[in-house]
């Protein structure tokens, strides 16, 4: 691949996982909130309360690293996030994962590239 169609394939890689978990978050949210509805007030415990913030974290993580500026700040945020959802499934005995490796291995691609971007950068001036 030339080095135009590495830069935008990475990038495409950028949006579909930043769009998708996004997306994922906000129905993780959605759920949440249904479920702390239905419990009735002051009936759920700290489950319901981790899957609250952390999915209220994950959608600004994934806008983080979306947003131009403070993309590597998202980055380091989403990992962080995406560790902590495959510890929580972990603790709880769900250790099926699902794709959170793969959103977590994308994100490491795109910080590689980034780097690499930058340097290329850094050797033209």
């Amino acid at each position: 691949m030339t080095s135009r169609n590495s830069r935008l394939a990475v990038q495409g890689l950028r949006w579909v996982l930043g769009i998708v978990v996004l997306w994922q978050s906000c129905l993780l949210l959605r759920a949440t909130i249904a479920d702390m509805q239905a419990a009735g007030a002051g009936h759920f415990g700290p489950h319901e309360w981790v899957r609250l913030v952390l999915a209220c974290v994950e959608i600004i993580a994934a806008v983080m690293f979306l947003a131009p500026v403070v993309d590597l700040a998202g980055s380091y945020l989403l990992l962080g996030v995406i560790a902590f959802a495959m510890l929580f499934h972990a603790l709880q005995g769900h250790f099926d994962v699902g794709a959170l490796p793969v959103y977590a291995m994308a994100v490491l691609v795109w910080m590689a590239h980034r780097r690499e971007a930058q340097t290329e950068v850094g050797d033209e001036r």
